[in-house]
């Protein structure tokens, strides 16, 4: 203080005004910094937004797709006849190349046609254990293959019928997804024809061929889906990325030994990892928002989400990126703006001391 009374009043005035033109860079800096990380939060919460919507119109065609397709093979004249004639032996060789090959093009894991009259599997491309079983009191009766079946037999003419991802034994226990339509021919009904559908193009959609960084996502950003119980109806990034780390973190957060098992086994955590963020939760409530969220993984993530329209599955889509990846942006430019206040801080401070030291008293 005695110093600062011994300055002239010339010094005092240049003192005053280095403070007021440091507190006002350091206040403009301040509010540039906040309304930056504003605007940036709002970008990040926008683009996850629309990375939503585009992921949730591609599985939703995807589903329209395979409804369509299922439709047609409904009222092809091939699974009528294979459903009419009793000579199956020549109707199969006859046949079975063209369905095997839709089966495969699509990339189905199996495709049924089951008589409604018998309620019994009548044919089956891959001619597995469940092939020539009662689906009324087989040993598949309470099966995914079964639940699609009575669906799509008490359902109208072009409804398709879906029975959601469940643990299916002849399909070695993977999980499996069926759709279903009846088949009418002269509006009797026949039959009904059924696909078993796995998660590989579900996966593709949901992860944009795993091509994260050049589509937006950068090194932790992702989508994907749930069920309306919370556990995954496609794969999470983590998991295809590095699972070892991703089964230690479930073992960590407590998941039973069953559970990690099985997910290690199949190589996937779909109907069995249960996601229960508050993104997950809101969404299977009906709504849909964006929100900064703890992420399934126990980190803070920008989190937008909502519901699928896919009629027959109650499913839910999620889209997430790291808080501290998306938000790298705004820290260098505070860390730019601290740079700066400090910097002309120490410029005004050596002015006025080589200006102090010069003033006549």
């Amino acid at each position: 203080m005695d110093k600062l009374k011994e300055l002239s009043i010339g010094a005092k005035l240049v003192l005053m005004t280095v403070v007021l033109v440091l507190v006002a860079i350091l206040a403009t800096s301040i509010i540039g910094y906040s309304l930056s990380r504003s605007a940036i939060e709002r970008n990040i919460f926008n683009q996850l937004g629309m990375a939503r919507q585009l992921r949730a119109s591609e599985i939703e065609g995807f589903f329209k797709q395979q409804q369509s397709l299922l439709s047609v093979l409904a009222g092809d004249v091939l699974t009528i006849e294979t459903i009419d004639s009793s000579t199956y032996s020549n109707v199969h060789a006859k046949y079975h190349p063209m369905l095997r090959n839709i089966m495969q093009k699509n990339g189905w894991r199996d495709l049924y046609i089951v008589d409604t009259s018998a309620d019994t599997v009548i044919y089956s491309v891959e001619k597995r254990i469940d092939f020539g079983t009662s689906l009324e009191n087989g040993p598949f009766k309470d099966s995914g293959l079964a639940k699609a079946y009575h669906l799509a037999k008490n359902a109208k003419q072009g409804v398709v019928s879906m029975a959601d991802f469940e643990s299916y034994i002849p399909a070695d226990g993977a999980q499996a997804l069926f759709m279903a339509t009846p088949i009418y021919f002269e509006n009797s009904l026949k039959g009904v024809i059924i696909i078993q559908i796995t998660s590989d193009e579900i996966n593709r959609v949901m992860t944009g061929e795993q091509k994260w960084a050049s589509i937006g996502f950068g090194n932790s950003g992702e989508t994907y889906l749930i069920g309306s119980n919370g556990t995954l109806r496609s794969e999470t990034r983590t998991m295809i990325e590095d699972k070892k780390s991703y089964l230690s973190f479930l073992a960590a957060q407590g998941v039973d030994a069953k559970t990690t098992r099985q997910i290690e086994m199949f190589n996937y955590g779909i109907g069995l990892h249960s996601i229960n963020t508050n993104s997950a939760q809101l969404a299977t409530k009906g709504q849909k928002g964006e929100a900064i969220v703890k992420g399934y993984q126990n980190d803070d993530v920008f989190s937008s989400y909502g519901k699928l329209d896919i009629p027959g599955l109650d499913w839910y889509i999620i889209c997430e990126i790291s808080l501290a990846e998306a938000m790298e942006p705004a820290h260098n430019l505070r860390n730019a703006f601290i740079f700066s206040s400090l910097l002309i801080a120490l410029i005004a401070s050596a002015v006025l001391h080589l200006f102090s030291s010069r003033v006549i008293v």
